[in-house]
């Protein structure tokens, strides 16, 4: 599906809704980088296209609060302690060259809290940021690997397994009193962040 369509988005979640009867979680982990719609030397401040920008935020904004605004009367229906995660990254906790990836994820972050606030207490909103996790658009992006891995920032890339068992707890029965939480899964690349031997 076109996470740009917002007709789409709201057809997933009603046919999933009837597909599956009901619905008790939604993970929303959808992101793209600045400079998969332009150079990598255009995808910094000065530079950076508007259609850049507005596609960035299309897909890891906008495309997130349509998925929460469709879903949410259903999950609300649920009797399995609903959730949402949505996935974030620690680049909307730190800062990264490329602006649009970095405040839209920053922005997704905020949304997770107030959607927490909305839709408490029926409703658990809870964001990952993730640091690297190898995944197909990392493995597109290997110097910026290699650049995290300079100066011991992480001790190694994250596997997908690994994400997803903390997304799996936050929308799962072990995670009731948790909501408006930013969890990093990073593998201490956020504690490591700016200190260098």
């Amino acid at each position: 599906m076109d996470l740009r369509a917002p007709a789409e988005i709201e057809r997933m979640v009603r046919s999933t809704v009837e597909w599956a009867g009901g619905l008790d979680v939604l993970v929303n982990n959808a992101g793209i980088f600045d400079r998969a719609f332009t150079s990598p030397e255009q995808a910094c401040l000065e530079d950076l296209p508007e259609e850049a920008w507005e596609a960035v935020y299309d897909v890891n904004v906008r495309a997130a609060w349509l998925a929460m605004k469709h879903a949410a009367r259903y999950l609300r229906g649920s009797d399995r302690t609903p959730a949402i995660v949505n996935v974030a990254s620690i680049a909307g906790l730190t800062g990264y060259r490329e602006p649009a990836y970095t405040s839209s994820k920053g922005a997704l972050i905020q949304l997770t809290r107030s959607a927490a606030v909305n839709l408490a207490p029926q409703v658990r909103v809870n964001c990952v940021c993730p640091g690297i996790v190898r995944t197909p658009m990392t493995d597109t992006h290997g110097k910026n690997q290699q650049v995290a891995h300079r100066g011991n920032l992480i001790p190694r890339l994250g596997e997908p397994d690994e994400l997803a068992n903390v997304i799996a707890f936050l929308g799962g029965d072990e995670a009731t009193f948790m909501t408006g939480a930013v969890v990093p899964v990073d593998g201490g690349t956020t504690a490591w962040r700016g200190w260098h031997d």
